[in-house]
This record gives C-alpha cells, structure tokens and sequence, in this order.
C-alpha cells in the first residue's frame, strides 16, 4: 500500500474519531440542560393549573391561545397538557401515547434501515457494473469500502440523535432538506423513462421514509413536552405538599 493511501486511511479514522467524539460532548451537554427556564416555572405552573381546573373545551382553547401567545416555546407542553384535559373531559378512551409510540418508532426503524440499505445497494450496482466494469476487484473494492463505511457512520449518527436519543435537530433537516435534494438530483441527471419502475420504487421508499421521519419528528416533540409536563406536576406537588405542611396547625402535646 502507497504511503498516500496510508495517509488518507489514517486521517479518515481520526475524521471519524472527532466526529464520534464531537458527538457524544454535544450529547451529554444536551442531556444536562434544564427542561424549561427557570424564570418561567411560576407562570407555567399557574396555567398548567388553570388548563387541569377548566371545565370547558372553549375555554382550554383559549388557554392554548394564551400560553402560546405568552411562550411560543413551550407550545408543545400546552398541546400536551390541554389533549389530555379534553380527554378528561369527554370521558373518551383513546390510544396511548406508548402505544403510539411504539407503533411510530417500529414504523420509522424499518424505513430507515430499508432506504439506506436500497441506497447502499445501488451505489455499489453503480460502482461494479456503470462506473467502473472494466476495472480490477482490488480498485472497485478501494472505492466501495470507505463509501460503505462512511454511510455506516451516516446511519449511526441519524439511528443515534433521532431514534435513540429522541432528537429532533436530524430529523428536521431530513424532512426540509431531503426532497430538496432529490428534486435537484432528477433536475441534474433527469428520469430515465425506460426505468421508470425503479424511479417508481425510489420515490415510493423515499416517501414511505420521509413520511415516517416527520411522524418520529412530532413523537420525539412529544417525548420532551411529556417530559416538562412531569417535573412540572412534581413540582407543582411539592410546592403544594410543602404549603399544606406550613399550614397544618401543630397540636402542642400534653
């Protein structure tokens, strides 16, 4: 092997090595910060517990209203808080968050693995029979394993921040940023009409993925106002508990 070829092995290994290492410090600080800011507590606890105390779907509405209105960035939590409000209200039994879930994620896995597997497929197709048909093992198998590796890398990256980690930073640029990318990939080398079952097949993985991504991308929205809504409530509990306990008169033993 060339001392080039070394070269370029080492600095993709340590690229990789960065990234990995970017990622999981970007991770951890993610993980450390407070669900909500500390000097809007006192105002989301009162309309949290204005939204629990209401008896009327018109007024919940105009509640939603006012916490978006008043802090546009818990307008999540609000949604969250107000549906299962309404659900008390209506006495109706509805699918679990859990269940939804669960059924959303299995949905999205499958997608995910299915797209990249297709995608992975094609460009070694490319590389073995339309790029490079006349070039030895040894060459096409230099060009296909650090593209095998670094969409392996891609997977685990999306698979870790989006699935795992229930992000929501990947999951919006693939939804915004993706059909981008394939509008311009058909604008630049056009649809082959004689293959027009393949280009069928592609958009209808692409679509059964991209759909699947929004929805993990609403879940995953839900998870973190799910989140808020619990500290909140034991907050809320607390400060309750600790007002009951000042107010409760002492009996002085005799």
């Amino acid at each position: 092997m060339e001392i080039s070829s070394q070269i370029y092995i080492l600095v993709f290994i340590a690229i990789c090595f960065c990234a990995y290492k970017l990622l999981m410090r970007m991770s951890r600080k993610r993980n450390s910060k407070p669900l909500w800011h500390s000097e809007d507590e006192n105002e989301l606890n009162d309309l949290l517990s204005r939204i629990y105390s209401s008896v009327s779907l018109e007024n919940l509405r105009g509640l939603l209203a006012e916490g978006v209105r008043c802090h546009p960035r818990y307008h999540d939590l609000f949604k969250v808080a107000i549906n299962e409000r309404q659900q008390q209200i209506k006495n109706t039994p509805v699918l679990s968050f859990e269940a939804k879930e669960s059924k959303t994620r299995k949905t999205w896995i499958f997608s995910f693995y299915a797209n990249y597997c297709i995608y992975w497929l094609s460009f070694v197709v490319t590389i073995f029979l339309i790029d490079s048909p006349n070039e030895g093992p040894l060459v096409r198998l230099a060009a296909i394993v650090p593209c095998t590796i670094l969409i392996g890398i891609m997977m685990w990256v999306v698979y870790h921040c989006a699935y795992k980690k229930k992000g929501t930073g990947l999951l919006s640029w693939i939804v915004i940023m993706s059909p981008l990318q394939l509008i311009s990939s058909f604008a630049k080398e056009g649809i082959d009409l004689s293959l027009w079952y393949f280009t069928a097949f592609d958009l209808a993985l692409f679509g059964f993925y991209w759909f699947s991504s929004l929805r993990l991308r609403r879940i995953n929205y839900e998870v973190k106002a799910r989140l808020q809504l619990e500290g909140l409530r034991k907050n809320m509990c607390f400060y309750e508990n600790a007002e009951n306990t000042q107010n409760t008169p002492v009996i002085a033993k005799t």
